[in-house]
């Protein structure tokens, strides 16, 4: 199995037909968990019980400062936009941005979510950034199914 590297994996926003991903991004990340509930009782001594409860998920993606970028963002989250997402390999190999952007291989992760966080950074003597966070609502499956 070979390493993969961070560069490859991405997060694409499907708008219409196409899958778009975030420009100028420089980190993604996808949370999976799961609440475990409670079933301990008098009756369970000294050792917790529980067993498995909802699951959750999430997207963080820190992308550069561009005004339209942040603005559509922000903008979506004011509105309450459901958002479909796509944690994915890109398919091209490496080299310039192809024309019409990157794409996803397949293989990845995919499910609607909700902007909860859009967060501007501008350090003084560095490059101004933006980070965002998608709560997911609903299944996170597999893109292709599986």
């Amino acid at each position: 199995m070979a390493t993969i590297k961070g560069k490859d994996l991405m997060v694409f926003r499907t708008e219409g037909a196409t899958k778009k991903a975030f420009a100028g991004a420089t980190s993604h990340s996808l949370s999976v968990s799961r609440a475990l509930l409670d079933t301990k009782s008098k009756d369970s001594g000294k050792w917790p019980g529980g067993e498995p409860g909802d699951i959750e998920w999430s997207i963080t993606t820190e992308c550069l400062f561009t005004e339209d970028n942040f603005a559509e963002l922000t903008e979506a989250l004011i509105s309450g936009e459901l958002l479909d997402l796509v944690f994915d390999l890109k398919a091209e190999a490496d080299g310039e941005v192809p024309v019409g952007g990157w794409t996803p291989k397949g293989g990845g992760w995919t499910g609607k979510a909700y902007i909860t966080a859009v967060d501007a950074n501008a350090p003084n003597g560095d490059k101004a950034s933006y980070s965002a966070t998608f709560t997911g609502t609903g299944e996170l499956s597999k893109v292709g199914g599986a």
